[in-house]
């Protein structure tokens, strides 16, 4: 590790519904090529059902597949929004709590008023970086949330390096 980086690093995170779908926001927003792939799919099927009314075909088929291709990226965008207030309520003991990181060379720590918890950077296998939020994934659907707009210049080339480190070992996998 650098030598010029003063240890442990600290940061903090205002735990609120608001944070949560915002960093949710930068997790679905580094999944770009999944939803590419949704949209050309979608408007593909709008085409397809256009060019199945406009050849004379069954018109109940066609319109079916039009109503469902229109409905699908709003429907999805719905569940998407009460799936991220399911996740939040289900985590009662962060709300509207502040979270406290302390980081250190081999592993980090996180606390708020009524949990305390030690994670090695070993356990984190992915990592994703937004404008806003750095997020640590010890598992495909769970993250921990670092607010960059609260980190030291320090913090952050100390979590860049980190990221680094973890996205090489993971991609050696």
């Amino acid at each position: 590790m650098d030598s010029n980086i003063n240890m442990p690093l600290e940061t903090y995170v205002n735990s609120t519904y608001k944070t949560f779908k915002e960093a949710e926001r930068t997790y679905y927003k580094s999944k770009n090529k999944l939803m590419v792939v949704i949209y050309i799919l979608v408007i593909f099927m709008i085409i397809c059902s256009l060019l199945l009314l406009m050849l004379g075909s069954d018109v109940t088929t066609s319109i079916t597949f039009l109503v469902i291709s229109v409905l699908y990226l709003p429907g999805i965008y719905l569940i998407r929004l009460l799936l991220i207030k399911k996740m939040y309520k289900t985590n009662a003991a962060l709300h509207d709590s502040t979270i406290h990181y302390i980081f250190y060379d081999e592993y980090f720590e996180l606390s708020t008023p009524l949990t305390q918890s030690k994670v090695k950077y070993e356990a984190i296998y992915s990592t994703i970086e937004g404008d806003n939020y750095i997020l640590l994934l010890p598992s495909a659907k769970k993250f921990f949330i670092i607010d960059k707009r609260n980190c030291s210049e320090e913090l952050i080339n100390f979590l860049h390096i980190k990221m680094e480190e973890i996205n090489a070992r993971n991609s050696k996998k």
